[in-house]
């Protein structure tokens, strides 16, 4: 089920002459998952599919919707985690349960990445190595660098000649840890003149994000967007990407900024499967070592374009992650 807000992939789907099947429920609902389980049990007993993929970063939705699926007996259901998380009580708890039942009603374990399999999957599917880590394709072509776009993209953007800009892409909730960039951004102003900060994305804890840096005075340093159509072109404006997440199945706005030829500093909870490039750097989450990352990065300046083709020899191409994915549909892997 696709939910509403996404207007542009469905606007995609239905040009491109697609089935695509999208329900309107509220994303950050209590009620989601109950909305999203009725909605499948309704579809599935009026339609007749033989593969359902099942792709969420919620053990619960793997666990119900598979079940779901099996006893309306679709002849191949796969589970495909795309999150790690906190390991919580309530998650446990709920992981215990799925893992004793999930083995019963799924065929294909899929993950975007190792860590991302282990949080979801009984330890047993791990060992037995039926966890098949399949890479989310980017579009390289897209996320390529231009200088012209960049020129474009810089002007639009308000920024000036020469103006560091540092970019962060996701959504405002606890697990992309917006707080940490601000402590950053408090650090950098005393030791770097001009610079930007663009931050992207939408979520739940937004508003509390935009009062402190309100109360704390930075508004200045920050460009604050909304979900944006265009972060590849704005990727080609920033100059490096920060990226301090708590916990991530995979990152895969850290693969498109290697893509795009941008120095990339990111959490050690980011998996292994997002280093690809000579870009990229781990880091715990110290403040001090993250600004002084910055600091020494900032000076470099890579040959963006060429970037995109060492991602693509990497993997992580959208064609190719599809053509296994037909593969297994079909039976064929």
């Amino acid at each position: 089920p696709f939910n509403l807000t996404n207007e542009k992939l469905i606007r995609i789907a239905e040009k491109r002459k697609e089935n695509i099947i999208h329900f309107d429920y509220k994303f950050f609902s209590k009620a989601r998952k109950i909305s999203i389980i009725k909605a499948l049990k309704k579809l599935l007993k009026e339609k007749k599919y033989d593969v359902v993929h099942i792709q969420s970063g919620s053990i619960f939705t793997l666990y119900f919707c598979a079940r779901i699926a099996k006893k309306i007996e679709v002849k191949k259901v796969i589970v495909h985690s795309h999150c790690t998380g906190k390991m919580n009580l309530m998650y446990k708890l709920i992981k215990k349960y799925s893992d004793a039942k999930i083995e019963k009603c799924t065929n294909e374990f899929f993950a975007c990445s190792l860590l991302a399999g282990k949080h979801k999957f009984p330890k047993k599917v791990m060992e037995e190595d039926r966890c098949t880590v399949i890479k989310n394709g980017i579009d390289s072509d897209r996320f390529k660098f231009k200088q012209e776009t960049r020129k474009k993209y810089r002007e639009k953007l308000g920024l000036k000649p020469g103006e560091f800009t540092l970019l962060h892409v996701g959504r405002f909730s606890e697990q992309k840890n917006h707080p940490f960039i601000i402590k950053i951004v408090e650090e950098l102003k005393e030791q770097v003149k001009n610079f930007k900060f663009i931050l992207i994305g939408d979520g739940e804890n937004k508003e509390q994000t935009l009062k402190e840096i309100k109360d704390k005075g930075l508004e200045k340093y920050f460009i604050i967007l909304e979900k944006r159509n265009d972060v590849a072109e704005i990727m080609m404006a920033a100059d490096m990407f920060v990226f301090p997440s708590i916990f991530e199945g995979l990152g895969i706005v850290a693969v498109e900024a290697q893509c795009s030829g941008l120095q990339t500093i990111v959490s050690k909870e980011i998996p292994e499967e997002a280093n690809i490039t000579d870009l990229i750097t781990y880091l715990d989450l110290n403040v001090d070592a993250w600004v002084q990352a910055i600091l020494k990065k900032k000076g470099k300046k890579p040959d963006r374009e060429k970037y995109a083709e060492i991602v693509l020899k990497q993997g992580f191409d959208a064609k190719e992650s599809a053509a296994i994915l037909e593969k297994i549909y079909l039976g064929e892997e």
